[in-house]
């Protein structure tokens, strides 16, 4: 880049002949409607509400899916209630619920640290992160930033609440 020249041209002004702008007539036109317009700002519109209704779609679904079954056995774990399921294959946390795989916990597969651990989540209440995250989610999806900004809450998220476990 240092040795690029950059070569300018200068054209000289020359105060010649002005034009009279407030003599000359304004003069109407006629547009000829073809009846075929584009409005871009309404495909626009169209897409982002479109995107917006997916997100907020799977948004309210994860959410639905987080509600007590009746096929769910509920206990509590210290202050929390502990949801017991039979699909469940990797223990998680939100709001003041700790989700459990039943089959592996009543065979004592579930170590108690790992329950410590999503205690430390509900403890620290990393569920309201999460929620306000997916809120901004479903109203910037067309933005990949929040995707990564997402991934390092959660990572945070994670190193977190493994620290309080180790600390305590």
């Amino acid at each position: 880049i240092p040795f690029i020249v950059v070569r300018t041209v200068v054209v000289p002004f020359t105060s010649g002949s002005t034009v009279d702008f407030t003599t000359m007539e304004a003069t109407t036109s006629e547009v000829i409607e073809t009846g075929f317009t584009l409005d871009w700002n309404m495909i626009l519109l169209a897409i982002y509400g479109i995107g917006v209704f997916i997100m907020a779609a799977r948004f309210i679904k994860n959410l639905y899916d987080l509600r007590i079954k009746t096929s769910d056995e509920v206990s509590s774990y210290e202050s929390y209630k502990l949801v017991l399921r039979e699909l469940i294959q990797i223990p998680h946390s939100f709001f003041g619920r700790i989700y459990a795989s039943k089959t592996d916990y009543q065979s004592g597969a579930i170590p108690n640290a790992v329950l410590e651990h999503e205690k430390a989540h509900l403890d620290q209440k990393h569920s309201i992160d999460i929620l306000f995250i997916e809120l901004l989610i479903v109203l910037m999806w067309f933005n990949p930033l929040m995707y990564l900004i997402k991934y390092s809450i959660k990572l945070n998220h994670e190193f977190l609440a493994d620290q309080a476990v180790i600390a305590a």
